[in-house]
């Protein structure tokens, strides 16, 4: 029994006719009708003679070098490698438009690349080996051409790397398709207990789908932590300033921005200069087109923006947590205003000399009725 418009079987060559005969004969009052002219009978070059023999006049095409199949390729190692190296050549492509969309639209690439167009590939390392040769020309176009698009400059091997990593590990999850050659094993593993069950002709599986949903949550869990492990050593091995910017991204919630989709009705769309602020912020990068001198007098760097009172980014923080706090309080309180004038100073004593007595002095917020009754 199946459910799509592809059947297919596997055995020997005698046997396979038999079959054939059968699903010519029967399929059409199940809705099936065999199109010999779409099928193909994929065989060992030593059984060549005896498939020709044996399908003549079917119209059935044979081979000994391979097809595709689901999305995968069935064949000799030439066959499939050279299956593997046309996708890969089509994703280049890919990439290439991508690159062109994200200098413009940088985090709407993003988004497309790990949400979709990665998965791709990573389908294709799990239903058959995939040699790394195979898969390189397509890394070197993500580094060298989306990469810089999504980034605004090239990055080296070491940030490369870093890059690669998912995000909860403080990376982007631009992974790396060579390094995807243990999909194929834990996929293997996953379905080894079915396979057994396909070999052995045996029907009873009920229990057998237990054993695949565990094996596949302990291969989840094993590839997670083997992950987290790989980061945390090759971090380890960088200097200071790297360890401190991967830290912090690796914390909770700071990759939040990255991970959700881009939805402007969200308030989730950022304009490219704010996406790639944002990465340079994440790893040390200057961002582009800083002024090289403070209004202060001192050289200006993102640590100085971020302390210096008279560049504003301090007053930017304390008003954006001031008009938050001030949205809150008028679900609850009346009168609620920002940056009310204090009654001035007439001759009256405070106990703190740290009292502000300034004319012009005012309050963050005033709420009426705050501390009264409900």
């Amino acid at each position: 029994m199946w459910f799509a418009d592809d059947s297919s079987a596997g055995g020997r060559v005698q046997r396979l006719r038999a079959w054939w005969d059968i699903l010519r004969q029967k399929g059409p009052a199940y809705g099936y009708a065999a199109n010999a002219e779409k099928s193909v009978l994929v065989v060992k070059a030593g059984h060549l003679t005896e498939a020709e023999d044996a399908f003549a006049g079917t119209g059935v095409h044979i081979t000994t070098d391979g097809h595709r199949f689901l999305g995968a390729a069935l064949g000799s190692t030439e066959f499939v490698q050279s299956y593997v190296s046309q996708k890969a050549n089509g994703w280049k492509d890919e990439i290439v438009s991508l690159a062109k969309i994200a200098e413009t639209q940088p985090q709407a690439a993003y988004a497309a690349f790990t949400q979709g167009l990665k998965h791709r590939w990573s389908f294709l390392c799990r239903v058959m080996e995939c040699a790394a040769e195979n898969l390189g020309p397509l890394e070197d176009t993500i580094t060298n051409v989306l990469i810089p698009a999504l980034c605004g400059k090239p990055v080296n091997s070491r940030e490369r790397r870093v890059l690669a990593f998912p995000c909860r590990e403080g990376g982007l999850g631009l992974v790396d398709p060579t390094t995807l050659g243990d999909q194929f094993r834990a996929s293997a593993a996953i379905t080894s207990a079915l396979v057994r069950k396909i070999l052995d002709q045996d029907t009873q599986i009920g229990h057998v789908l237990d054993l695949v949903r565990s094996t596949k949550r302990e291969v989840a869990s094993r590839t997670r932590t083997s992950t987290a492990q790989a980061a945390k050593e090759f971090i380890l091995t960088q200097n200071t300033d790297i360890q401190l910017c991967v830290g912090l991204a690796a914390e909770k919630g700071a990759s939040a921005w990255l991970t959700c989709r881009p939805l402007k009705a969200h308030g989730f769309a950022l304009s490219k200069g704010e996406f790639r602020d944002g990465l340079a912020l994440r790893y040390g990068w200057p961002p582009a087109h800083l002024p090289s001198i403070c209004p202060c007098g001192a050289s200006f760097t993102v640590a100085h923006a971020l302390s210096c009172s008279l560049g504003g980014f301090p007053s930017l923080r304390h008003n954006e947590v001031r008009d938050v706090t001030a949205g809150l309080l008028k679900r609850v309180a009346n009168n609620v205003t920002t940056e009310p004038h204090l009654q001035p100073v007439t001759g009256e004593a405070f106990r703190y000399r740290s009292a502000i007595t300034d004319p012009q002095a005012r309050l963050d917020i005033a709420a009426s009725g705050v501390w009264g009754s409900p």
